[in-house]
């Protein structure tokens, strides 16, 4: 967005502490892909034309790795593998679900499944459906 059209101006910001990133981050980048590829997050080109949520250019795109070496600088390279590892399936199952919810239910329909979501979760009710 140029700042010709951006409709507010952002105010300098004081940091006192510069960031800190995690010296392990990039065999934590190493690890979640081979991880990703052993998951079946990520797979062959073949596996990718069917109907891949992502592909490796995505993957590498989304740097996960570098996200958790930003929010875990302190973090053992194996904490930071395993913890990496947490956001990308957190982040694909994400994007799978709402892939597949999207393409099963149109926009038409919309306002009757999500009227339909207190039957499923009944919050503070003892009926059950």
């Amino acid at each position: 967005m140029s700042k010709a059209t951006q409709p507010f101006e952002l105010p300098e910001f004081y940091m006192p502490h510069p960031a800190r990133l995690n010296p392990h981050l990039e065999g934590a980048r190493v690890h979640s892909k081979a991880w990703a590829y052993e998951m079946g997050i990520l797979g062959s080109e073949e596996d990718a034309e069917a109907a891949a949520i992502w592909d490796e250019r995505a993957f590498d795109a989304h740097d996960y790795a570098l996200l958790c070496a930003y929010t875990h600088p302190d973090a053992s390279a194996a904490e930071l593998d395993l913890v990496t590892d947490w956001y990308v399936w957190v982040f694909f199952f994400d994007d799978h679900f709402r892939s597949r919810a999207s393409s099963a239910c149109t926009r038409r329909e919309s306002p009757t499944s999500t009227s339909r979501a207190s039957t499923f979760a009944s919050w503070g009710s003892t009926r059950r459906p």
